[in-house]
């Protein structure tokens, strides 16, 4: 049984951290997450933002990011290879400064 459990226990470790979960078009991502080590997906959106929202408080999901203003009038394409081609060009935008090392 413990060995079954041990990705249950990353999520779980993710949840409590409250810290933020960065993902590239990741609404079927969440809702896999959800689903298989939270609980069964809600009948309602209403209910889904709220489980959602209860277990991962922070979320920031990229290619919304760059599909909405300003950064959209300066993006067209928001492939992930795009987003950093972008970035280490420099301009307009600068490759942002991550500490390295996970600290859960």
């Amino acid at each position: 049984m413990e060995n079954a459990s041990g990705f249950t226990k990353v999520i779980n470790k993710i949840s409590s951290s409250k810290k933020t979960v960065v993902g590239h078009n990741m609404l079927l991502d969440l809702c896999f997450m959800i689903n298989q080590f939270v609980a069964p997906l809600p009948e309602t959106l209403y209910e889904f933002k709220s489980l959602l929202n209860n277990n991962f408080p922070n979320i920031c999901d990229t290619k919304l990011m760059a599909n909405t203003t300003p950064l959209k009038e300066d993006i067209t394409d928001t492939s992930l290879e795009e987003l950093l081609r972008i970035l280490l060009q420099g301009k307009p935008f600068d490759m942002p400064d991550v500490a390295s090392g996970m600290n859960l």
